[in-house]
């Protein structure tokens, strides 16, 4: 079995109404045809948060599935040229371990219950997700929680450490966490167990645009903005 690892978003296919693996797809195929077809492999997605597969011109030059066709084939290729050239043997005890943090959510004041007024009294003059958001705000703004609690678990073998956030985390704070780690070898596995929504890092200039229970540094609307800081620590202490 083949476990592969790439931080971006697997949307290549776009918003459309087909159900597709998107680039993961030719990742396999890849993998399947540099190290056999009995071989398995699971995908899992890094530190995603702020990542995608490009910018709407590069975007128009593909159509269908070539774009998810040119990410996922470079990276399986990548992926099977690793395990034939630069194969590492990790021995060790099998290990795990989890541990929670409080995160602060949205800051659903004064001011945020202002702007979704003001976008639901002129919906046509706002894009999709400012609407979505905004009925989401007026919704649960009386109950919604100053912080959420959150699982992170950990998988070690060795010096390899994987580690799960349940969210999309921004890459900024997926390298600190690398960094961090006492591991030689750490991963970051995003929407693991859970999605909680993006965790941006201070200096993302549209962080309040993301429909999401964390409230990452939101400028506009709050002052909390150490989400990020505060899973990086946890998990780096494990």
């Amino acid at each position: 079995a083949v476990m592969a690892g790439f931080a971006c978003h697997p949307t290549s296919m776009r918003w459309t109404d087909a159900i597709s693996a998107d680039y993961p797809c030719w990742i396999e195929q890849e993998v399947k045809q540099g190290l056999g077809d009995g071989v398995e492999m699971l995908f899992f997605c890094g530190a995603l948060g702020d990542v995608a597969d490009g910018d709407a011109e590069r975007r128009s030059q593909y159509t269908g599935s070539r774009l998810a066709e040119r990410i996922g084939g470079e990276v399986g290729r990548e992926v099977v040229r690793a395990l034939k050239a630069d194969a590492v043997d990790l021995s060790g005890v099998l290990s795990t371990a989890s541990a929670d943090v409080s995160l602060p959510t949205i800051d659903m004041g004064p001011k945020r219950q202002a702007w979704a007024k003001a976008v639901l009294k002129a919906p046509e003059g706002h894009l999709s997700w400012e609407v979505r958001d905004a009925r989401m705000i007026l919704d649960n703004w009386r109950e919604w929680p100053d912080d959420i609690q959150v699982k992170i678990p950990l998988v070690a073998i060795g010096e390899l450490g994987l580690y799960g956030v349940p969210g999309e985390l921004f890459c900024w704070y997926g390298l600190q966490l690398k960094a961090q780690s006492r591991f030689r070898y750490p991963f970051v596995l995003g929407l693991a167990n859970g999605r909680i929504g993006y965790i941006a890092d201070r200096v993302f200039p549209t962080k309040d645009s993301f429909n999401t229970p964390l409230n990452f540094a939101q400028r506009q609307f709050g002052d909390l903005d150490d989400a990020g800081e505060r899973l990086v620590r946890t998990a780096s202490h494990m």
